[in-house]
């Protein structure tokens, strides 16, 4: 959790600053150009620290969603060409303000929000619903960062040591289930003056952290199965990447490679029971069938070949060791016996 928190400032001062990129957008469009806030509760891989995932509007302060962080999505200026730009997007007075041959135009919150929503808050379809889900929408759309909503501490309310959180999806629903349990006693001034409020915040973030929980497990399946698909398939997988291995850390899911090595201890331990202590050497020929150096997944053939391995050297072990045994007295005197005749 240490790592990049350096370059991560406090929850509190994140966004200062921003308003300077909102000038007077009100008496330039009519499009939607409402704030909104966004709770993202995903990872997807990219993002140090905390994590979270990138994103490519310029709506989203420092163009990220940092997971477990309430982030504003504002309207802002962009710097474009003159001459790429639509006719009649142009605001007044920015042509060649920053740049020769170029003006800026405005980008509006609400349709970046939508897309956004759409692609990775999507309620309609869990494998587009990556955890980010919209806070308070009836209560919070359209007010002033800086002015209306950052004197309500929603992030000192929920994840005051932010950017130190819980690992997993699971520990951040406890915390979150202790947080909102507190709102409820609690007494605080700002906290018992908005308690309606709070409540709707806590009860959408955990909504993000499950949608994220279901998401992630859906990404581990799918990237298991395509790394135990055999080489040269179509859907056969190398490895796993980052964003999986942020998906199997934040859902707890297991690798295929770690449950394989599980099994592969059971069976050497279940067989070395079985067969009354089988050698080392017999053991780890065993295992190295059940793991195979260049196989990073496990698939039932394998088992079943491991097994099969398995009962074959218990076999030939029991048939050495019947081999070696001394004959008992009585056999051999019976044997001299029949030799003389």
């Amino acid at each position: 959790m240490q790592t990049g928190q350096a370059q991560i400032q406090t929850a509190e001062s994140f966004f200062d600053g921003m308003n300077e990129q909102m000038q007077a957008y009100e008496i330039v469009s009519a499009e939607d150009r409402r704030t909104r806030y966004f709770f993202f509760a995903g990872d997807a891989g990219d993002v140090p620290g905390p994590g979270g995932m990138r994103v490519q509007t310029r709506c989203v302060p420092k163009k990220t969603l940092y997971r477990c962080l309430v982030t504003p999505v504002v309207t802002v200026r962009q710097l474009e060409l003159t001459n790429l730009i639509p006719t009649g997007a142009v605001i007044p007075g920015s042509e060649n303000r920053v740049k020769a041959g170029c003006s800026e135009y405005w980008v509006f919150a609400g349709p970046e929000a939508m897309t956004m929503l759409s692609d990775y808050g999507n309620g309609t379809d869990p494998t587009r619903h990556w955890g980010l889900v919209e806070v308070a929408p009836d209560l919070l759309r359209g007010l002033d960062w800086e002015k209306e909503v950052k004197p309500l501490k929603i992030q000192d309310v929920f994840f005051p040591e932010w950017p130190r959180i819980p690992e997993t999806n699971r520990a951040v629903g406890a915390h979150l289930e202790a947080r909102i349990e507190e709102i409820e006693k609690t007494d605080e001034p700002l906290i018992a003056g908005n308690r309606d409020l709070y409540r709707t915040i806590g009860a959408d973030m955990l909504r993000a952290v499950e949608a994220a929980q279901t998401y992630q497990e859906w990404v581990c399946a799918g990237s298991n199965q395509g790394v135990a698909e055999p080489r040269g398939s179509e859907t056969h997988k190398r490895g796993f990447d980052a964003r999986d291995e942020a998906c199997f850390k934040r859902s707890e899911m297991i690798k295929n490679t770690q449950a394989l090595q599980r099994v592969a201890e059971e069976m050497k331990l279940g067989v070395k029971a079985a067969s009354g202590g089988l050698s080392e050497d017999a053991l780890q020929r065993i295992l190295a069938t059940v793991v195979p150096a260049n196989q990073p997944a496990f698939t039932p053939e394998m088992l079943g070949a491991a097994i099969a391995h398995a009962m074959k050297l218990m076999n030939e072990q029991q048939a050495v060791s019947v081999e070696d045994r001394p004959k008992p007295a009585v056999r051999q005197s019976q044997q001299k016996n029949a030799d003389s005749k």
